[in-house]
């Protein structure tokens, strides 16, 4: 199985193709990064500010293509990334829910203008705010808030599933030394199989669940 992970800003490796567009609109947007401001203020390549609600802004370089800002809101599985060149000019926008990239991602030229989008969302007609509902509703979790979930996966299952899946890991109060797996169609939103796994011997969900359709 192949997830959809994200190696750099806008590097995506290990998934299977996703719908790509070049925007022929002349589509100008402009953002300028403080280089100045950032040396003066940065240790060791990087700067993190902390606002009053708890969001958290981090700046660093990323030698040698310029710089990453990412956002952060206190307990929020989001994260929002800009990049810019080292002249400080907006690059790229993208989302990050826990660890796979969510929404449309924006590439620019150094002119601000849009030259590329990528929709990480087309395979998944099961949203990420259908899940946080079905979740929150069935299960009592919020997985908007990033206490209550160890990590969320997704990707295309082709071998078997043949489709788009979330893989939910959640702690179990009453089974400390458990993990538990929700295994969630991503087309559907339909639970194909739920595992309470041992942090001592763990096991694949989706082979425990491909296990159970052989009987």
């Amino acid at each position: 199985m192949r997830f959809i992970s994200l190696l750099s800003v806008f590097v995506l490796i290990g998934m299977v193709p996703i719908a790509k567009s070049d925007i022929s609109k002349e589509v100008i947007y402009k953002e300028h990064f403080n280089v100045e401001k950032f040396n003066r203020l940065q240790k060791n390549g990087v700067w993190i500010q902390t606002l009053p609600d708890g969001t958290t802004l981090q700046q660093r370089k990323n030698t040698p293509q310029g710089f990453i800002e990412e956002k952060i809101t206190k307990n929020s599985p989001y994260i929002y990334r800009k990049a810019f060149d080292a002249n400080g000019n907006l690059i790229g926008v993208s989302t990050e829910f826990y660890s796979f990239p969510v929404g449309v991602s924006i590439l620019y030229d150094s002119q601000g203008k849009v030259v590329r989008e990528d929709n990480h969302d087309n395979d998944f007609n099961f949203s990420v705010e259908n899940l946080a509902d079905k979740m929150n509703k069935e299960f009592g979790i919020n997985i908007m808030n990033s206490n209550n979930v160890i990590n969320i996966v997704r990707g295309i299952e082709s071998e078997h599933i043949k489709g788009p899946i979330y893989i939910i890991y959640v702690h179990i109060k009453d089974k400390p030394s458990y993990i538990r797996n929700y295994l969630i169609n991503g087309r559907t939103g339909s639970i194909l199989f739920v595992l309470d796994n041992s942090e001592e011997e763990p096991k694949s969900v989706i082979n425990e669940y491909l296990n159970t359709r052989k009987n």
